[in-house]
């Protein structure tokens, strides 16, 4: 049975600074600041990410981006262009079909874009405890990746953490649904 697994990209894919979402007037929401284009990939992620892709070609897997986009006129366009920019320049081998983008819950994105329910074969690797409860209580498997500013406590469910090895993070994945 092939396995679709959905990686967030703020705080599991691409490094996550806690203060461009704080104050009035966040940096990520500021019109032209370009936020999302230049941020730093977690290397570890990525490297879970391209050795997945590859064994790909055998298992049958499927590997997506899922990632959220405020619904906020002007700076939506923005966003959308700059992370599709980030994933190009990062994980060039990802097909455009494999970049998911929501605006509702990531739930509802991939039941709409995809057409069809969650399964125990849909694996969610999310550092955000409202999208994996969602996901866990609509049928996926849910991941908590524990980025170092997270409290990995707060999820009662299947963790993986930023300290991890590479192939660590591998095999817990892996071993989810064997």
């Amino acid at each position: 049975m092939h396995r679709n697994y959905y990686f967030d990209m703020d705080g599991v894919v691409v490094e996550y600074n806690i203060g461009a979402f704080t104050g009035d007037d966040p940096l990520y929401l500021q019109k032209n600041a370009h936020y999302f284009r230049d941020l730093e990939p977690d290397y570890r992620m990525l490297e879970v990410i391209d050795t997945m892709f590859k064994r790909s070609r055998y298992s049958g897997d499927h590997i997506y981006l899922l990632t959220s986009i405020p619904m906020n006129g002007a700076i939506f366009n923005e966003h959308f262009h700059d992370k599709i920019t980030w994933v190009n320049k990062w994980l060039p081998y990802l097909d455009i079909n494999s970049i998911l983008i929501s605006v509702t819950s990531k739930r509802d994105a991939v039941e709409y874009i995809q057409n069809h329910q969650l399964s125990a074969k849909d694996i969610l690797i999310d550092d955000y405890n409202k999208n994996l409860m969602d996901w866990q209580k609509n049928g996926g498997i849910s991941v908590k990746y524990c980025n170092g500013i997270n409290t990995p406590e707060s999820f009662d469910g299947i963790r993986v953490h930023h300290t991890w090895s590479a192939e660590e993070i591998l095999s817990a994945l892996e071993n989810i649904s064997k």
